[in-house]
Order: C-alpha cells, then structure tokens, then sequence
C-alpha cells in the first residue's frame, strides 16, 4: 500500500523527462513540470543564471490583508523564480545546497508577512522532498516533507493557497508513514481540500491540487473519480496573482500535463489532444507539454 501511494502528490515528477533533455540550462529555472517564466524567456538571468534585479512595482494580493508583500521584503522580490532555479541547479548536482541557502536567507530574515515567509519556506522544502524521493534519501524525504507541513500548518488565518500546497505535501508524505497513518493522511487532506475551496473557490491551485491527488490514487483506493472535474476547474478558472512576484503562480500549465496525461491514460485520445493545442498556445516553449507530443504524430 505505501508503495502505490509514493506517487500521490507529486505530479511534478513527470517533468523529469524534460528535465533529463535539458540539462545543459542548469542555471535556468528547469523545474519537475513547473518550467515557468524564466525558462519560457518571461523574466531574464543573467549570465551566472541569477534573476535580474525586479524593478517591478508590488501590488497588494486581493486575498485578505495579511497576505499583502511590502517593497521592504526584497527578498521575496521573484522568490518563485529564485527557488526554481535553485531547484534545477540542485537536481542537476543532486544537492539541496542552493535551496538550503534560499531557505536561510527567508528564515533569518524577519519579514512584515510571516506567513507569505512560512509559505515559501514550506514550498523550498516541497521541492526538497521530491528531490529525495528522486535520489531515494528517505532521511532528507522525510525531515523536509515534516518541516513543510508544519512550518504551514503554523499559519494563523491560512488562505487557499496555504491549503494547496499543504494538500500536496501532506499526499507526499505517504511514503514515510505507516499504514495507520495513512488513513488519517488521506482523511486530512480532503479536509484540507475542503477548506481551502471553502477560503477561495476561485483559486484555481486548490483545483490543481484536489485533482493531482485524485489522479494518483490508484482506483482500487477510489483514486481518478475527481480528477477530470477539479483538473477542468483548475484550467477553467483564471490566472492568480499575475503581476506580483512575491506570491505563488505555479498550476496552471501543471493542470494542463496532468488533464492530457489522464485522458491519455483512460484511451480519450482526442480530448487529451484539444487541451495539449490549448496548452501549447499558452506555453509554446513548455518542455513539459512538448513530451506529449509524440502521442499526437498523425
């Protein structure tokens, strides 16, 4: 049962693929599915792979008040960007080095929004167990994996991006947990699902998270009877957070892979195609969708 439940959660894996393909831009931003605006040329690097210092001005997040980043909280300044760019220099050297620091630096930083902090802290070491996973250090797995939910769970007045991502860490701690324990995960995380749809409906990472967890539960645990609606939800709904660099932007092209991947999956060949033209039309340099590709060769 531990076995099969290892995949739940971790639906940035299958970017590996791509990432094998790539890496000769070990100082870009090549994340398990999420190649983001670096790799798609949104924001530049300079020529040590290091963003560009931001002159972007910081608008405030419409979610609730607490959440709101300051221009003083520099180093939250493109603070997506920085962790996964260190993640692909990570995974290509198999070291969380680079995360490590960015974790410190946010650590030892005293910011006017702890909770955005706590998030991205937590985010480092999302990225950090699946690294684990990958280089099969059940210690480090297990350590960040514990360190993520708790430092999240923390959070007074959590939003529903809080909830998300906790949806996701929590899915990936089956692999260090027993089998008792994984029936009170699997109870959590629905109540997590629950309430973080309940704190923003119109969060479409809620979605993303609901369906990547449905999608890797196999069926004989009752996994794939949620995944195409909240998957369709989470593409439907629009774009969060778009012009702030201090707050979350990740799930949407991870929705799309993963909606593909599960009408391919169920034989739906031809509804797997519409969402990867759609896809591509919104990230034409994906290397993530471009590894769907060879299912569509006429």
């Amino acid at each position: 049962m531990r076995a099969l439940f290892i995949l739940l959660g971790i639906s940035t894996l299958q970017g590996l693929q791509a990432c094998n393909q790539t890496k000769s831009v070990q100082k870009e931003a090549t994340t398990p599915v999420e190649y983001r605006r670096i790799l798609n040329n949104e924001i530049s690097t300079n020529k040590n792979g290091e963003l560009k210092k931001s002159t972007e001005k910081v608008t405030p997040s419409t979610e609730r008040e607490d959440n709101i980043p300051t221009k003083e909280d520099t180093i939250l300044n493109h603070i997506q960007e920085k962790i996964t760019a260190a993640w692909s220099e990570g995974f290509a050297k198999k070291s969380t080095q680079k995360l490590n620091e960015i974790e410190n630096l946010l650590t030892n930083k005293k910011s006017e929004n702890e909770n955005l902090k706590n998030y991205w802290i937590a985010y480092i070491n999302y990225y950090k167990t699946i690294m684990a996973i990958l280089f099969k250090n059940e210690n480090l797995g297990k350590e960040s994996n514990k360190k993520g939910i708790e430092i999240l769970e923390r959070n007074r007045n959590k939003n529903s991006d809080d909830y998300a991502l906790l949806v996701l860490l929590k899915g990936m701690s089956f692999p260090f947990s027993s089998g008792i324990e994984a029936l009170s995960i699997s109870r959590d995380i629905n109540k997590l699902i629950e309430k973080g749809i309940e704190t923003d409906s119109t969060n479409f990472r809620v979605y993303y998270a609901k369906g990547s967890v449905d999608f890797y539960t196999p069926k004989e645990y009752g996994g794939g009877t949620k995944a195409e609606e909240a998957l369709l939800k989470a593409i439907n709904l629009p774009e969060k957070n778009i012009g702030n660099s201090q707050l979350p932007t990740w799930g949407k092209e991870e929705a799309y892979d993963l909606i593909i991947r599960l009408y391919l999956r169920e034989g739906k060949k031809e509804k797997a195609k519409i969402y990867f033209d759609k896809a591509k039309q919104l990230f034409p340099n994906s290397r993530t969708l471009q590894t769907h590709q060879p299912n569509f060769k006429s």
